[in-house]
């Protein structure tokens, strides 16, 4: 008997993407899986198609309708409490699966003991048709490796193309003390004293769109990760190193962050050279100390790229 994968589910407001998340989930060629799906409190018709599909597959589906907004952790940390398989598989309703994803993550699982942790490549989608492979997006993609290379380089597993076993799944879940950006110390906690293992191939699709991109969206996540950084300090000690090394790229993203939109990240790239030295981060905080405004550097990077 093949073991039961959960796939752990969240939603909101992702009416116009169900029939193609579902289309993917239910035709999936490894066959014993359960879909758990957690609605938090959707105000756009949502809870009607999901309610629709498990009346269509009530042996498959299970559906908790959250009768007030959780919040991402909360409402993802409930999910998990209702799974019950071997394996579990992350994806949010408004991402896709390709049909081999589960058969190949479960064979992983099932001959690599040591490994808590398998993601896969993405293709990242965009609603005006384009496309790039997820591991383009980070500067770090390892093929494996164990708990310093996720805290060193963060969130370079994209969210959907994470299945882990259930077994290594914290008792607490998400860590409730992080509101929004909680996947980055699941991981973590999942792969603590076990190996992750990357497959090289694209075994799902992760959609960009207007609601997951925003700017306020950015820098709140980044805010969690230093967040994040200070709970590791404390229960993590012991890669202090690794936490500084990440922590330093998370100012300097916040600081770049703040200066496209016209707002002061200064402090935010001084912090950055405090935990580490690079020279990206000292021409920074030069260049702007001397007065040099974001839109001038964002030019002079433009005039260079096009005599290149």
């Amino acid at each position: 008997m093949k073991p039961l994968v959960s796939i752990a589910s969240t939603c909101y407001n992702h009416a116009k993407f169900l029939d193609e998340y579902f289309d993917s989930v239910l035709s999936q060629t490894y066959k014993n899986i359960e879909i758990i799906i957690g609605d938090d409190n959707s105000t756009d018709g949502s809870q009607d198609i999901l309610k629709k599909y498990y009346k269509k597959y009530p042996d498959k589906i299970k559906i908790l309708l959250n009768k007030e907004n959780l919040g991402i952790t909360q409402n993802a940390s409930n999910i998990l409490r209702n799974c019950k398989g071997k394996y579990v598989a992350l994806i949010s309703t408004d991402d896709l699966m390709l049909p081999t994803k589960i058969e190949k993550q479960v064979s992983v699982l099932e001959r690599k003991k040591d490994v808590n942790i398998c993601f896969h490549e993405l293709e990242v989608f965009y609603e005006d048709g384009n496309c790039i492979l997820f591991s383009k997006i980070n500067k770090y993609t390892p093929q494996k490796g164990n708990i310093r290379e996720i805290i060193k380089y963060g969130t370079f597993m994209g969210s959907c193309s994470v299945m882990v076993r259930r077994k290594n799944i914290p008792f607490y879940f998400f860590d409730d003390r992080i509101k929004i950006a909680s996947d980055w110390k699941f991981l973590i906690d999942v792969v603590k004293d076990g190996e992750f293992y990357f497959i090289n191939e694209v075994l799902g699709k992760y959609r960009r769109h207007n609601e997951n991109v925003t700017y306020n969206k950015a820098v709140e996540t980044l805010n969690d990760h230093i967040v994040t950084c200070g709970i590791l300090m404390s229960e993590y000690s012991s890669y202090l190193e690794e936490i500084e090394y990440r922590l330093s790229d998370i100012f300097l993203e916040k600081g770049i962050a703040l200066l496209k939109n016209n707002k002061d990240g200064f402090k935010e790239i001084k912090a950055s050279i405090q935990f580490r030295k690079t020279l990206r981060n000292i021409l920074l905080y030069i260049l702007l100390s001397s007065g040099v405004s974001f839109e001038k550097l964002e030019q002079i990077k433009r005039m260079f790229k096009k005599s290149l």
